[in-house]
């Protein structure tokens, strides 16, 4: 490991931005969005990912983005349509057989002055809705004796295990 010098050089990132915070979106959504976000940051430099309107655009395999992620295809799918839910990102299919076009879009309000600095003291505290705490009553207790497990109802079908005598 090395420490931070003020010359070190940084390893590869990649930008979350400040607004994805404060959605409702799962972990899943918000990396899909990085990366795709990283993706639209190279495009921006070329001509042939832009449309007819200069608006950038971008695509990204989902069997590629899952690899990346460590996900499933319908795992990735569903973030998109998250993303799509959120007006984070809208998909463009021009025909059949060719990639899906996807735009990145932003709330209106991203401004740098919308955001106070970023020292800690300036933010509120937060605290989780869904965070039960240390309090006794928010636990549930099993009221009464749980269900029987049923594994051995049928014993027809458990006789393959007995020994099998000639």
């Amino acid at each position: 490991m090395a420490f931070l010098y003020r010359n070190t050089g940084l390893p590869p990132f990649l930008m979350y931005p400040r607004f994805l915070l404060e959605t409702d979106l799962n972990d899943t959504a918000r990396l899909v969005y990085i990366l795709l976000l990283d993706r639209a940051r190279l495009s921006r430099t070329k001509a042939q990912w832009q449309d007819e309107t200069g608006r950038v655009f971008v695509f990204y395999p989902i069997r590629e983005l899952g690899q990346v992620l460590g996900k499933t295809d319908t795992t990735v799918k569903k973030a998109l349509g998250q993303l799509e839910e959120a007006g984070l990102i809208v998909r463009r299919c021009r025909r059949q057989g060719t990639p899906t076009w996807i735009y990145l879009c932003f709330p209106e309000d991203t401004g740098k002055e919308n955001y106070p600095p970023t020292r800690k003291e300036n933010y509120p505290p937060t605290r989780k809705e869904n965070y039960p705490g240390t309090r006794k009553e928010y636990f549930q207790n099993p009221v009464g004796k749980l269900p029987p497990n049923k594994n051995k109802k049928n014993n027809h079908i458990n006789n393959y295990l007995k020994p099998q005598i000639m």
